[in-house]
């Protein structure tokens, strides 16, 4: 059923040829993911140890269909421990259930509040979007659609997944897979041109204090957190990252510019309010009158032109 693993002997061809990826000994699967294709699921579920199952598939890029042989080899049931106090003592550094349960709460809703905090931006990011409204250089585009595609593979690597023969076994293309994010990443560039509008019209740099919070990230993230930052920074600058630095820094400052001036509205058009959105972090307050609502439109210049660093 699904959530349990099991461990099997895959063959899988198209047109009676092996498909590269698909034919493997002592895969550790997990029921009910979907991982490769849905038919797998469906076929494993109420099967047992020393099953040998046939079937088709979809082929996932609509090239006819896979046929599959799959060993069911052994069979890991998922059991769940009794939620009590000897658990919370054992899996926690908690002595009752009641205090691992609260700390749950806690962790669950500060995720909440990240998740709704990283949706406004977001909006906030599709609005300035949607003010630049001259045709894109194909070249940002594809640009934004490379920057999706290494950092899926860079998740994917660091999960033990090779994106590489992740691709063959899943049946996707290159082609398609740009495709695919193509929509997303015009989406991205027209935010980013956006953002550095907004950077260049009200005067926005990067703040020494947020570079250096950047570096001391980095090398703490490197396991080199003694770094010297500004042995760190000459070493970005000559291989001609620190500009590429300070130019994402300016536009997340001016994306924190904009949510601090902008209005948020749920979907019955009652106001919400901003604090809500905030991440979990406890901020610095600083002195002085709040910022006036503006308009976001007044505030865009998405000629790239106007931008130096672009």
């Amino acid at each position: 059923e699904d959530g349990d693993q099991v461990t099997i002997d895959i063959e899988g061809s198209h047109d009676d040829e092996p498909v590269e990826g698909l034919t493997t000994n002592d895969y550790l699967y997990e029921v009910g993911t979907g991982a490769v294709v849905a038919e797998i699921d469906e076929n494993l579920r109420g099967a047992s140890v020393g099953d040998t199952l046939e079937f088709d598939a979809d082929h996932p890029q609509d090239e006819g269909s896979l046929h599959l042989r799959i060993v069911v080899k052994e069979v890991q049931m998922l059991v769940l421990p009794e939620a009590d106090d000897a658990f919370a003592s054992e899996a926690s550094e908690f002595d009752t259930i009641d205090e691992l349960v609260d700390d749950l709460r806690t962790r669950i809703d500060s995720m909440k509040r990240a998740q709704a905090a990283a949706m406004a931006r977001e909006h906030v990011a599709r609005a300035v979007a949607g003010l630049v409204a001259d045709e894109l250089p194909a070249v940002l585009i594809e640009s934004a659609i490379d920057d999706r595609i290494r950092d899926m593979a860079m998740r994917m690597a660091q999960q033990g997944i090779d994106f590489a023969r992740w691709m063959e076994a899943s049946g996707q293309d290159t082609e398609a897979m740009r495709e695919g994010f193509r929509t997303e990443a015009e989406l991205a560039a027209r935010a980013d041109l956006g953002l550095r509008g907004v950077a260049f019209a009200e005067g926005i740099e990067a703040e020494e204090a947020d570079v250096d919070a950047h570096l001391s990230l980095m090398a703490t993230q490197a396991g080199q957190p003694d770094t010297d930052l500004d042995e760190l920074r000459e070493g970005m600058a000559s291989a001609g990252h620190l500009l590429d630095l300070l130019a994402d820094l300016r536009k997340q400052a001016a994306m924190d510019w904009l949510f601090e001036r902008v209005g948020f509205v749920d979907e019955e058009g009652n106001e919400i309010d901003r604090d809500d959105l905030r991440p979990p972090e406890p901020e610095v307050v600083i002195p002085g009158e709040e910022p006036e609502p503006v308009d976001v439109a007044d505030a865009v210049d998405p000629d790239p032109e106007h931008d130096p660093e672009h």
